[in-house]
């Protein structure tokens, strides 16, 4: 079964939500699996995903009665109403992640998300109970302050030229009216995935249709955020970490590093893939995943 549906959460702002799930039996509890989109996308990043329930049943029938797969769009992103001004940190994310959380009843939770939505994920397990934690081509420590200027510097570029070109609407289209987001855009969309790919227009489609203005919140947001090393290293459920063996945003020592952190870690590596496994290696992250949730 599939269902889509916006949700006001508690920042006053409407968040669109994909909700793909699976019931064998009502009198038992529901697993929840809910995976955060990588920064500047959406929840589409994350391709067929009603194929990860194909294993699944089998694996956990004798604990659980179905599994509900949430995909939410963070606040701005795809489908969603972004904040009413910048955030100082990503604590709205998290917050916004755990009305959707609250909104479908999910008691045994596994939250992950890749990039910026796995430093959302280590920030939600921090306040929030959770079994299980994905952690896809992410890292723990913070921004540099040059990382950090350098985000704000950019965020700034984008206010810019959004008030520049009020007509824009999107990403892709003020690319095409401004030189600074046309040389921002497509240095990160070279290194979202490996330069083999076949994907690269698809992902640059899902890129362009973006609000700019969630792009800058969101810049702002990750920006502020704290480390979360001593969160990982105090987590006390299982930890999936993913990594594509040429991600070049957060290379695999940034992994290797939180599989030593963690307590219950069990450390991949992708082989032909960049900094978005679920969307460049899409059947093979769903595997990794579905074997994993079945040992949670």
């Amino acid at each position: 079964m599939e269902r889509s549906y916006s949700i006001t959460t508690r920042q006053g702002r409407s968040m669109f939500v994909n909700v793909y799930e699976e019931i064998w039996d009502e009198s038992k509890g529901v697993l929840g699996v809910v995976l955060i989109h990588a920064f500047p996308l959406s929840s589409d990043m994350y391709r067929e995903p009603t194929l990860l329930f194909g294993s699944l049943r089998s694996s956990l029938l004798d604990r659980w009665g179905g599994v509900k797969l949430v995909l939410p769009d963070l606040p701005g992103f795809g489908e969603s109403a972004a904040f009413a001004k910048p955030p100082d940190s990503l604590q709205w994310y998290v917050d916004s992640i755990n009305d959707v959380v609250k909104r479908e009843n999910l008691e045994d939770l596994i939250i992950g998300g890749c990039s910026m939505g796995g430093y959302i994920a280590l920030a939600y397990v921090e306040r929030y109970d959770s079994l299980g934690l994905v952690l896809i081509d992410t890292r723990t420590a913070a921004d540099t302050q040059e990382g950090r200027d350098g985000r704000i510097s950019t965020a700034k570029m984008i206010a810019t030229a959004t008030r520049t070109f009020p007509d824009a609407g999107n990403i892709g289209r003020l690319t095409l009216r401004s030189a600074s987001i046309r040389e921002f855009v497509e240095g990160l969309s070279s290194k979202l995935i490996s330069e083999r790919s076949k994907d690269k227009t698809l992902l640059r489609s899902i890129l362009d249709s973006q609000n700019p203005e969630a792009v800058r919140q969101a810049l702002y947001g990750m920006a502020g955020r704290k480390d979360t090393s001593d969160v990982l290293r105090n987590y006390q459920g299982k930890v999936l970490i993913v990594v594509g063996e040429e991600d070049v945003l957060t290379p695999v020592n940034y992994s290797k590093e939180m599989a030593n952190l963690a307590k219950k870690s069990e450390l991949r590596v992708v082989k032909g893939s960049g900094h978005l496994v679920p969307f460049e290696k899409a059947e093979e992250f769903r595997a990794i995943l579905s074997e994993w949730i079945s040992t949670v």
